[in-house]
């Protein structure tokens, strides 16, 4: 390698020379066809040296040529239970996890600027806060239906909840009790911190231990798994904030808890510290060859070894120029644009430096892409380009060792299972996770048997579009019904449209778009192309609905209702619901009309049998309008579908009730409440479940358990 590195300045491919290193036991070269089946095969390989051949973590190390690379590798190899230290690459405190959000709390909740809608979120989505996406979208639903009278938008709300902590108090949900718990302790803080000698120490102390996520962090620190990492690091991170406030204190004994505070969130790199860098001393390093100075490992591994990577010849010069000055000075050159540098000796001694650090065990490996090529010290070190491989190695985690003991198990090719099952045994006792059958789904017998109703004590309650899932399929009703659904932003938009339905006294067009306006805000976008595609939705569906209104007013029609509520018990029954619109024809009859917002519109054959039109002739019959009196079952004239989702409005008529048709209808409604309230639901796989165009969530619960022995 000295010999090639004094090869001069010309920029030239290496040459392998005529003795390199050998294979066997001591060199391992390898390339792989992806990054994470690489940094699977280095993590295998420092557990295997670890648990086979007793290296001790710190007699193992990983080079990189660059500091980002050593970031990627560390994240890489801590998710495959490998204990690593970066050397030299500590973040400072704003930039860690834990403590960067522990200092930006502190800061907004001492703050006299109010809250903005960004910080707000970041707030009550960190660990501190304990929300996520989902939470925060529930949360807003939440305040927004508690502020009924409220013109702004959502996140008008959810920015004033931080000012008045009393409103979320109004609202009963687990997201408002979580939020109501973070704000009330920020201003509890701002309290604490204007007596005079609040330390920066007692402030941070009062965030951190009200929230409680220190007790979570340690109870999830104690294992082995990525999450057990993670949660050491936010706890190191906690104390290293807490030594530094109290360095703090000691230099700048009248200093303000804030400017502590202002003072770490403009740090971009950490503050200087005797202390040592590896305190259990047991961790594999990650270093660049600039860190081997004066070091000696076991084991050395060598990855990402890509032209352009390593080495890296994009040529390079100091700010001012100093080399050039340099060999000005010298004679050498007598014009700057005469130096002519190749970056391939320094390159080679960095590598040179990495080689030498290694006593028993060199590890090379590099990703094939299509947009890089390997590393010309590939075939330097090893004789020739090694072939690309794709299968993946062996980790040696717990985690790998419990998924492919559970595998043999399960196996039917396997003729000796005891020895899998043994191997469970063992790590079951020692508590490993997923070892122990009682965590593995599919096995654990029924909870329970009972039915989900008890027709003969209580009553079912049902809406009508609840009668509709069920008989498309009872499996997916079950899981929609129970929590299994998730609105979506087509749903809003719907409700939006239904709103203005409502709310509207004219089919002109202007006018229906001015009700629009007024609660667009009301609606939640995740990017600017959404908004725009949902403007074009709602001025077609818009377009469509005054279009029809202005049909129906020209026909001498007349609205009876508008969302109105009805109720009536059927046996052990109750059903509860909510027409769009009732309509009174120039003849005096009355039609039921359910606005339709979707672009796939039903069949005439589907609406003749449409359950949800079928329930709300029912409710007719049956009385359930009490607050429309003047409305008689003999004169319905029917219900229909006005679907407003495609190009041009759509009816779909469904016929009047006769007296057949009713009995039929009652018996259907009866059998639905006895499928309701049992304990086990059919999925209708070739009709709904597996169906493309479903939008079912019940096909993922078909899918077999992996333990699955039945």
């Amino acid at each position: 390698f000295i010999d090639v590195a004094r090869a001069g300045r010309q920029r030239k491919g290496l040459n392998p020379p005529s003795e390199v290193l050998t294979g066997g036991e001591g060199l391992q070269v390898r390339v792989f066809r992806s990054e994470s089946e690489e940094f699977s095969f280095v993590a295998g390989e420092l557990r295997r040296r670890h648990l086979f051949d007793e290296v001790p973590w710190s007699k193992m190390a990983v080079v990189a040529r660059s500091r980002p690379a050593l970031e990627k590798l560390a994240l890489a190899l801590s998710a495959e239970s490998v204990p690593v230290q970066v050397i030299g690459s500590a973040n400072s405190l704003r930039d860690d996890h834990s403590s960067g959000q522990l200092l930006r709390l502190a800061q907004v909740s001492l703050s006299d600027v109010p809250v903005g809608l960004a910080q707000a979120v970041e707030i009550l989505t960190s660990e501190l806060g304990g929300l996520d996406q989902l939470g925060i979208l529930r949360l807003k639903r939440s305040l927004r239906k508690q502020a009924e009278e409220f013109e702004g938008s959502s996140d008008q709300l959810l920015v004033e909840a931080f000012d008045n902590p009393n409103t979320l108090s109004l609202v009963r949900s687990p997201e408002a009790r979580k939020a109501e718990k973070i704000v009330r302790l920020m201003h509890s803080t701002k309290a604490l911190a204007a007596i005079e000698g609040t330390t920066a120490e007692a402030v941070l102390w009062n965030l951190v231990s009200e929230t409680g996520v220190l007790n979570r962090w340690v109870v999830l620190s104690r294992g082995v798994s990525e999450v057990a990492i993670q949660a050491g690091k936010n706890l190191d991170s906690i104390l290293s904030l807490f030594a530094a406030a109290s360095r703090f204190a000691e230099r700048n004994p009248t200093a303000s808890a804030i400017e502590f505070i202002e003072d770490q969130l403009e740090r971009e790199i950490p503050e200087d510290s005797l202390a040592l860098n590896n305190r259990s001393g047991e961790q594999v390093l990650l270093l660049t060859p600039s860190g081997l100075i004066g070091k000696r490992f076991d084991t050395v591994v060598i990855p990402g070894l890509s032209e352009g990577v390593w080495p890296n010849l994009k040529p390079r010069s100091s700010l001012l120029g100093a080399n050039v000055l340099d060999a000005l000075v010298a004679g050498e050159i007598t014009q700057a644009r005469d130096l002519k540098r190749s970056e391939l000796p320094g390159e080679l001694r960095m590598l040179n430096k990495a080689v030498g650090a290694c006593g028993q065990r060199l590890i090379m490996s590099a990703t094939e892409k299509e947009e890089e090529q390997l590393s010309q010290f590939l075939p330097l070190v090893h004789g020739s380009y090694p072939p690309t491989e794709s299968k993946s190695s062996k980790t040696y985690t717990l985690r790998s060792i419990v998924g492919e003991l559970r595998r043999e198990l399960a196996s039917t090719k396997d003729a000796n299972p005891e020895q899998a099952a043994l191997g469970l045994a063992r790590l079951a006792a020692a508590g490993v996770p997923g070892a122990s059958p009682r965590s593995w789904y599919g096995l654990l017998p029924v909870s329970t048997t009972e039915p989900l109703t008890d027709l003969e004590n209580e009553k079912l309650q049902i809406r009508p579009s609840q009668l509709d899932n069920f008989l498309t399929c009872p499996l997916h009703w079950f899981i929609e019904t129970h929590g299994g659904s998730a609105g979506s932003f087509q749903a809003s938009l719907g409700s939006l449209i239904h709103e203005v339905l409502e709310v509207s006294e004219s089919s002109d067009l202007a006018e229906l778009e001015k009700l629009k306006v007024s609660r667009w805000n009301s609606l939640e976008f995740e990017a600017d192309w959404l908004e725009q595609l949902g403007k074009r939705q709602a001025a077609r569906m818009l377009s469509n609905l005054a279009d029809y209104l202005k049909q129906f007013e020209s026909s001498g029609g007349s609205v009876l209702a508008k969302e109105q509520n009805f109720n009536f018990e059927l046996g052990n029954i109750q059903v509860r619901g909510q027409v769009d619109r009732i309509e009174q024809l120039a003849d005096g009859n009355v039609v039921i009309v359910d606005l339709k917002t979707g672009k796939q519109a039903a069949t005439a054959a589907e609406t003749l049998v449409n359950p949800q039109l079928a329930l709300y002739q029912m409710a007719v019959l049956e009385g359930g309008f009490q607050e429309l009196e003047s409305i008689s079952p003999w004169q319905l004239a029917g219900a229909k579908l006005l679907i407003v989702g495609g190009a041009k409005f759509q009816e779909r008529n469904q016929p009047a009730m006769d007296n057949q048709e009713s009995a039929r209808f009652k018996k259907l409604l009866l059998d639905a409440s006895e499928g309701m309230s049992r304990s086990v639901f059919i999925a209708q796989l070739s009709n709904h479940c597996e169906s493309e165009r479903s939008y079912g969530s019940c096909s993922l619960h078909l899918t077999p358990a992996v333990s699955y022995v039945g």
